[in-house]
């Protein structure tokens, strides 16, 4: 009988950084809760990876910037890219790391954290609606905490 294989999850999510108060919020706490429990799973190998490092207004954008030349030496190492974001992870970085995922044929999980993710999105110029159609919202599995 053949085993299968443990794939290797990158679960790409912020979660609360001890000395960093604006790092403690319901996404991030929230994250940090799926995190815990998917990693008392043995059938999944599980690495967590921040998405911020700079925590002052704004200075995501830096960390962002960083992570559309860092992420496809991080995910490669993985089978499955689980993301968990919020609405300024999703309107801005996420489809570019999204398609370096899909470069590097992997299976996609995105989490979208905010409930009027929707009165958002209707908001947006078409372009950039049409933008997340092919991307995020194509994602193997897509999943809204609301």
């Amino acid at each position: 009988m053949e085993t299968e294989k443990t794939p290797k999850v990158l679960f790409f999510a912020n979660i609360p950084v001890s000395n960093e108060e604006r790092s403690i919020g319901g996404a991030t706490v929230l994250a940090k809760n799926i995190l815990d429990f998917i990693a008392l799973d043995s059938r999944v190998a599980i690495t967590h990876q921040q998405i911020r490092n700079f925590w002052r207004n704004k200075l995501q954008l830096i960390d962002y910037f960083f992570w559309v030349f860092r992420f496809p030496f991080v995910a490669k190492k993985f089978d499955v890219i689980s993301f968990h974001g919020t609405k300024d992870f999703h309107f801005t970085i996420a489809p570019v790391l999204w398609l370096w995922a899909k470069a590097l044929n992997k299976r996609i999980i995105y989490h979208f954290f905010g409930g009027n993710f929707m009165d958002q999105y209707e908001a947006m110029p078409k372009a950039f609606q049409f933008i997340l159609k092919k991307t995020v919202l194509k994602s193997d599995t897509v999943f809204f905490e609301t």
